[in-house]
């Protein structure tokens, strides 16, 4: 019980800092995702259901306060960790530097991917007004960028320490 509140606890923390107080640096804002990095870090030292609950109460706080349309966030998380629980299971079998950050990568732009389709589908269905532009595709490939450099770090520091 006292693992699961503070493993709640960290996920609260973890979207709350995103929520607030990286949204208030204009260079972070949409250049960094510290939700990803955890959901990954879960899935490697979780397993795959249990991160999905996470993914799900994790997904549900950063809809509650995005202006997206309610539920995009969470569908493109579970979908990302879907096709990540994949590739680590079938492809990148072992727990390494090199492996965990693929999946970071391969999370990043999936989770991007599935925003970016989900939110041109609601927009030609005629229920949100979408601007798609080209500058989008050029911070998707820079929150590649920070959060592989991030979790780098996060990972060389667990590393150490564990």
């Amino acid at each position: 019980m006292i693992n699961r509140l503070l493993k709640f606890l960290v996920v609260l923390l973890i979207v709350i800092l995103q929520i607030s107080w990286l949204s208030n640096f204009e260079f972070f804002r949409t250049r960094l995702n510290i939700v990803l990095i955890l959901l990954t870090f879960f899935i490697l030292l979780l397993g795959f259901q249990e991160t999905l609950v996470w993914a799900v109460g994790a997904g549900y706080l950063l809809d509650y306060f995005s202006s997206l349309p309610f539920g995009l966030i969470t569908v493109s998380l579970l979908i990302s960790l879907v096709i990540i629980y994949l590739l680590f299971r079938n492809v990148l079998t072992n727990r390494s530097f090199i492996s965990f950050i693929l999946l970071i990568s391969v999370f990043t732009l999936t989770y991007n991917l599935c925003l970016l389709l989900g939110g041109l589908f609601i927009s030609t269905l005629g229920l949100i007004d979408w601007n798609w532009q080209f500058s989008q595709l050029v911070i998707i490939f820079l929150q590649v960028i920070f959060n592989v450099v991030l979790a780098s770090l996060v990972f060389l520091v667990y590393t150490l320490v564990t």
